[in-house]
């Protein structure tokens, strides 16, 4: 195992080491060497070799548990390398990989509550391991290296998940080791593929198709193209033709509209600088079903950078949907409705929303980081200075800690405001704010009022305060008094 003796024996952090590895479960993946790190056929050695099918898959043994035993597997099954310009090792020497389970390995799905008891999906058929490479020590430039949090990513689906998207990938962290050398955090999470649609949102898994990007966009990088998953391309580009003949209802049932929304909304919100047409994002649906398609946030780790990032200019329409849903007016309406529900009373892209998620994620690792920095902390200062300097030994009271406090006291504070004020700009949100519904007193968002309840409705785009009451008990008998002068 490689430690960096700067911080193994630095007097801040050498007595925390023990529980930095035990604050995480531990993910160990044992295999051949050969199959890791062999000349010829190993996919640690070779990562740019993508292979047909499983050419450059490898047996491996997978074993998950924590020194207090309440998460615990051993599960045979295949090993990949993953990512995009990620398996370039000058570019990243963390790379990236995925557990896929195949009955040629051992058992054809994991059965196994990977995320608790109460949450409802409890068989997969792959498992993602993301070792993070941009917003990382590891990069290659100086201000991705300072701006290192390991839970942009996360923090992303968490947001989509709490948006009422419980598909949106759930995962949590982990320490890896690779045949027992430790490897660093890595987050361990679900994959969107045919079988993870139709696990949370129904159908047969083999009647369903699985986009990484447009498919329909093939360039000479094929890291940067667009792919088919599982399936056939048929029902997306029947999905675009159905989108660009503008016909809301037809829209409305062969695309999921609120969860597009919400996934266009986060990305604008979050300021996605990396994602592209062919790549940085996922979606499944279609097949000869035509199940509603939805779309997923996936390697989203240029988020969160600048404050006042535009969204219109970083997301672009990857999926060339948006300008022909634009014009559509019940589409606009809608786009409003949900900007309303997640930036407004106690919705989820409020501050005090945001900093709780990124919150809760930095406190599960606050510990762990400093077993990273003892990995990989001095990578691009020691071992391989590519590309630009300074070059720093990263640790996280000089480096982690900051960036998160920046996030947490400048960053979120002001997020939401400014992307009100965007979307208001794109034309998706009125420029006047929304009615505030009081009842009896207290304010309610929704829901419903008895006929002995007072009304009070304050509609800033009025002369004032407008007071409501009911007449008896016949719900269709309101009763309004004059708006109050300047209220």
């Amino acid at each position: 195992m490689k430690w960096t003796p700067e911080i193994y024996n630095h007097p801040d952090y050498n007595g925390l080491m023990t529980d930095a590895l035990l604050s995480l479960p531990t993910l160990s993946i044992v295999t051949d060497r050969q199959n890791l790190f062999g000349d010829v056929e190993g996919i640690y050695t070779n990562p740019l070799e993508e292979g047909i099918d499983l050419e450059w898959e490898r047996p491996t043994s997978a074993e998950l548990f924590t020194h207090d035993g309440p998460k615990q597997f051993q599960v045979n099954c295949g090993l990949r390398i993953q990512g995009g310009h990620s398996r370039n090792p000058y570019k990243c020497p963390k790379h990236s990989l995925s557990l896929r389970f195949r009955g040629i390995y051992g058992p054809s799905r994991l059965d196994y509550k990977i995320f608790g008891d109460d949450w409802p999906i409890d068989a997969f058929d792959s498992l993602q391991l993301r070792g993070f490479f941009n917003n990382a020590w590891t990069h290659w430039e100086p201000d991705q290296r300072e701006r290192s949090q390991y839970i942009r990513d996360v923090w992303m689906r968490d947001s989509l998940t709490d948006m009422g998207n419980k598909d949106a990938l759930q995962g949590f962290s982990v320490h890896l080791y690779l045949n027992g050398m430790y490897w660093g955090i890595y987050n361990l999470h679900e994959r969107p593929d045919a079988d993870h649609y139709a696990a949370y949102n129904g159908g047969d898994q083999e009647n369903i198709d699985a986009i990484n990007g447009d498919p329909t966009y093939v360039i000479s990088d094929p890291l940067n193209s667009g792919s088919v998953s599982d399936g056939t391309i048929d029902a997306w580009f029947e999905l675009k033709d159905i989108v660009a003949g503008k016909n809301w209802e037809q829209v409305c049932e062969f695309l999921d509209i609120n969860n597009f929304i919400d996934w266009t909304i986060l990305n604008y919100f979050a300021g996605v600088t990396d994602i592209k047409r062919g790549t940085n994002w996922r979606a499944a649906g279609g097949g000869p079903e035509r199940r509603p398609w939805r779309f997923y946030s996936w390697d989203a780790e240029h988020v969160l950078e600048n404050v006042n990032q535009s969204g219109i200019e970083t997301v672009s329409d990857p999926t060339t949907l948006f300008d022909y849903l634009y014009d559509i007016e019940e589409f606009r309406v809608r786009f409003g409705d949900r900007v309303h529900r997640h930036l407004f009373n106690n919705g989820v892209l409020k501050p005090e929303k945001n900093i709780q998620r990124w919150t809760k994620r930095t406190d599960e690792i606050y510990l762990a980081v400093v077993a990273e920095s003892a990995r990989w902390g001095d990578y691009r200062r020691d071992v391989h200075s590519y590309s630009s300097g300074p070059y720093y030994l990263y640790t996280r009271d000089e480096f982690w800690i900051p960036e998160k406090n920046r996030l947490l006291n400048e960053y979120f504070p002001a997020r939401t405001d400014i992307a009100l004020d965007q979307f208001r700009n794109l034309g998706l949100y009125p420029g006047i704010d929304a009615p505030v519904f009081n009842v009896n007193g207290s304010y309610q968002h929704g829901g419903y009022i008895s006929a002995s309840d007072t009304l009070t409705i304050t509609n800033p785009g009025s002369s004032g305060t407008i007071y409501y009451t009911l007449d008896g008990n016949d719900p269709n008998n309101w009763q309004a008094a004059a708006p109050t002068p300047g209220g």
